[in-house]
């Protein structure tokens, strides 16, 4: 009985820090186009690449590193590609987890004491983790090579290079040692573009219970398209054919406005879901508010219902609604976007938001754009962790939406006292857009030689990413004090 106490005690630690990595897909929201693109549904077959049999000649290989960073812009199937790996790695017996964000610290200990056998870890946004070296030193010292962590991330940046420089000889060497793998946009040899569109219609429409579309002539711009696109344009296609059936050919255009119609029909089952929740009318929701409601929704987590009552309140024509109706409105959201628990992203989400990431980021910068005043709200009077992942998504976004850097040089004008210092921990961790906009709004926005003061304190040294924006800011605080 002690012993079975202890286990339960063990497993119970072991979920605390992170999550199975291979789990039943989740339930369907029902109307919501965005949901089948989700990799944990597996609407699509997986397609064998590359990168995943390097990845299991690594899983494979005794003498190899313990660490893998599997780098990667987004929409290119890195998730998709580290399940697939979990998921033959579970079938040969090995324990495969997800590490929750503010678990990296604790989560080998609670491995060694639920498994002695094989175990792969799986770090998603590694680059944000503020905990990872402590991660690294835990992995670094585990016995017998058993362990195998994977890191994900769009990028290896400056924050690479910091772990790399860690004064922790165990952290340096596992790093220095760590194996790089990059994920292509394009699948390669196995198929083109076209053939995988293709491929994905008849696999959509039978998980969506719709006759197969056809024929389906595809066209596609010239350079690199990433997987997701491909498939969200596949997924259109037969949304678009069974909800306007024509006796022509489908043509299939895969450029950026596949992801535009997408949210158009994630905007209509938001109304539609609203007004089965009674939130529509003179005083409820319109396409606007409901659209702005659920970009908040992506940009701020939050704990619990009345927390994201009072973020609601940044959307414009709500900031003086009734509490009631916030807290109604933040309940559709959950009830359309529930938080997946065995997401390590999602763990600390009361509510979730529109995956995948891409096209959250797309939807937010939307939203931005058309409406500085939402932009204004959103992104003044934050809390650091909140000004942090709000200038993630958008310096994540600004890689394929022109308008987010804009975006956020506004932003930074408009609060540098409070944006300022969070600015630099995503620049570092995201790469070189951000210090770049830095670089431009150092020299000429409005701030206290205090909060210049404390910006540059915040800088790290040594920098690449930064440099150019420290000499400037450097250079415009020896001006105001001579």
């Amino acid at each position: 009985v002690d012993r079975l106490h202890v286990d339960r005690v063990a497993l119970a630690l072991l979920d605390r820090v992170s999550s199975p990595a291979v789990v039943r897909p989740a339930d369907q929201a029902r109307g919501s186009a965005a949901w089948w693109l989700r990799p944990d549904q597996r609407v699509v077959d997986f397609i064998d690449r590359a990168e995943l049999g390097v990845l299991r000649e690594w899983c494979a290989d005794e003498r190899a590193s313990g660490v893998v960073l599997l780098t990667g812009a987004g929409g290119v199937g890195k998730t998709r590609l580290v399940l697939r790996l979990a998921e033959e790695q579970q079938e040969a017996g090995w324990l495969c987890r997800i590490v929750r964000p503010g678990g990296e610290a604790d989560v080998v200990s609670s491995v060694r004491s639920v498994s002695l056998g094989c175990v792969l870890l799986i770090v998603d946004y590694a680059e944000t983790r503020s905990c990872l070296a402590e991660l690294l030193r835990a992995a670094a010292s585990y016995a017998g090579g058993s362990l195998r962590v994977v890191l994900l991330a769009r990028s290896a940046g400056e924050w690479w290079a910091q772990l790399a420089a860690c004064p922790d000889d165990a952290v340096r060497r596992f790093v220095e040692v760590a194996q790089s793998v990059p994920v292509g946009a394009v699948v390669g040899q196995v198929a083109s573009g076209a053939e995988l569109v293709r491929a994905a219609v008849p696999e959509f429409a039978g998980a969506l219970g719709t006759a197969v579309p056809g024929p389906v002539e595809v066209q596609i711009p010239t350079g690199t398209v990433p997987i997701l696109m491909l498939h969200a344009a596949a997924l259109l296609a037969v949304l678009d054919a069974r909800d306007y059936p024509r006796k022509v050919p489908v043509r299939v255009l895969v450029d950026e406005e596949v992801l535009a119609g997408l949210l158009a029909r994630e905007k209509t089952f938001w109304l539609g879901s609203a007004k089965t929740a009674g939130l529509t009318g003179p005083d409820g929701l319109d396409s606007v508010v409901a659209a702005q409601a659920a970009a908040v929704a992506c940009l701020f987590p939050v704990a619990d219902e009345t927390e994201a009552a009072q973020v609601l309140r940044r959307v414009p024509d709500l900031a003086d609604a009734p509490a009631g109706k916030l807290r109604r409105i933040a309940r559709l959201l959950r009830q359309l976007y529930p938080a997946d628990r065995s997401n390590s992203a999602a763990s600390s989400r009361w509510w979730g938001c529109i995956q995948p990431d891409l096209l959250a980021e797309w939807h937010v910068v939307c939203q931005f754009a058309d409406a500085p005043d939402l932009a204004e709200a959103c992104l003044r009077g934050l809390t650091a962790e909140q000004a942090r992942g709000a200038l993630t998504l958008l310096a994540r976004a600004s890689a394929h939406r022109d308008q987010a850097a804009a975006l956020i040089a506004a932003a930074l004008r408009m609060d540098l006292a409070g944006l300022g210092v969070p600015a630099i921990a995503v620049a570092v961790q995201t790469g070189g857009e951000l210090g770049r906009i830095l670089a431009d709004v150092f020299g000429d926005a409005d701030a206290s030689l205090h909060t210049l003061a404390e910006i540059e304190m915040a800088i790290p040294y040594p920098t690449v990413v930064l440099a150019e924006a420290d000499t400037i800011l450097t250079r415009r605080i020896i001006d105001t004090l001579s």
